[in-house]
């Protein structure tokens, strides 16, 4: 089991938009153990990472300790890689719902690009 409070140290920072809202920036480190052995020749983090790491981020945010208890929609549009700044948007549909995007970091918006798309409950 991977101890993501320990594995995502230091790699992101949240900010709260308004009461629905959220950004996490972060930086996929080479170092997350999501990396080992999923495709070695070139890093790809697995869409369970992307859940989990989901899911960790709405803890850190939310006043609820509820978990994860249906993907209602998840699209994997680009693979995250070892290096790749990311931000992540987090917008509370209704309580317990929420849609959260995977994005490039980038303050240019031609060059934003999509990582991941999931909704959940």
């Amino acid at each position: 089991m991977i101890e993501l409070e320990r594995e995502l140290q230091g790699t992101y920072k949240t900010i709260q938009i308004s009461e629905s809202q959220w950004e996490a920036e972060m930086t996929a480190s080479a170092t997350w153990s999501y990396y080992l052995g999923h495709f070695p020749e070139q890093a790809v983090l697995p869409a369970v990472a992307i859940i989990d790491i989901s899911q960790f981020l709405l803890s850190q945010i939310s006043t609820s300790s509820e978990k994860i208890s249906k993907i209602q929609d998840f699209r994997i549009k680009n693979p995250v890689r070892p290096g790749d700044k990311i931000k992540i948007q987090i917008q509370q549909k209704l309580p317990g719902s929420f849609h959260i995007l995977w994005l490039t970091l980038s303050h240019n918006l031609e060059d934003q690009k999509m990582y991941a798309d999931l909704t959940i409950n």
